[in-house]
């Protein structure tokens, strides 16, 4: 009948069926040997389904206590890959919930810092993750409102910057290329002294568009009269400005005056106006 008893272990549904006729079995005369061997055949058992109970509930800790509390007896009843199952996915899930609550202070922190940046990262790093009911609405919450200020912000930056951008043309020295080109080659001194470390809002006729042989800087040459490259704009940020510009185009460009080179003016960090 032990004999009988422990096979049902090779049935996990049946586990719970054991501890009742464990009980049953000792209400036979046993020697103390059955005994012991049925008090454990029950132990385990019980355990068992405490340990599926537990890892059902979500209680990771007390399946890894409980599993470690039997001391490997239970791997002589067939049932060790079941357990192994129970204890890797509640380690897996322990270690998991560590990072949870580890990204969750962050999210926090960050939110109310103001770092919407990178709260907004966060959340879709956890939306991702085994959340409880209750945090995921938190970080639905925090990610929405994180759009939202990063949304107010960057229109912001962009309202700053354009208002930024008509303030330096509205302030800066307007000149044609031709204009520019002559007073450097018949006055450099006096048009260093007029222009030099000044922003200056150049109109011109394209001749060319290249870049830099070592560090492929953007530049465009504007026309001065009969001279091919009068004015030589640099473009170190925003190339795709230039893109679409093309030879003979007539534009406008807002640059910083370096003074002159090889003959030509020099504006650098420039930007296309129109």
């Amino acid at each position: 009948q032990i004999e009988e008893v422990t096979k049902l272990f090779s049935d996990v549904t049946k586990v719970s069926d054991i501890i009742g006729k464990c009980d049953e079995l000792k209400k036979n005369k046993l020697t103390q040997s059955q005994i012991s061997q049925v008090d454990e055949i029950k132990k385990v058992a019980s355990a068992y389904v405490e340990i599926k109970g537990e890892f059902d509930k979500g209680n990771n800790e007390a399946v890894v206590e409980k599993i470690e509390q039997l001391s490997g007896v239970y791997q002589k009843y067939g049932i060790s890959k079941n357990i192994d199952e129970f204890k890797d996915k509640a380690q897996a899930a322990i270690e998991e919930r560590k990072l949870i609550d580890e990204k969750l202070k962050n999210i926090r922190d960050n939110f109310n810092a103001g770092n919407f940046d990178s709260s907004l990262n966060e959340a879709d790093e956890l939306l991702k993750m085994n959340l409880k009911e209750e945090e995921k609405k938190e970080v639905e919450t925090i990610k929405s409102t994180s759009e939202t200020k990063v949304a107010e912000a960057k229109a912001k930056a962009e309202q700053e910057a354009a208002a930024a951008r008509q303030k330096a043309i509205d302030e800066a020295i307007k000149v044609n290329a031709s204009t520019l080109y002559e007073e450097f080659n018949t006055n450099n001194v006096g048009a260093e002294n007029k222009y030099k470390g000044k922003m200056l809002l150049v109109t011109g006729t394209v001749y060319n568009i290249d870049k830099t042989f070592f560090l492929g800087t953007a530049y465009v040459n504007l026309m001065a009269g009969y001279v091919a490259d009068g004015v030589t704009a640099y473009f170190s940020e925003g190339k795709s400005q230039i893109t679409n510009v093309s030879q003979g185009q007539t534009i406008t460009v807002l640059g910083r005056c370096s003074g002159r080179s090889l003959g030509s003016a020099i504006l650098n960090d420039c930007v296309l106006v129109n």
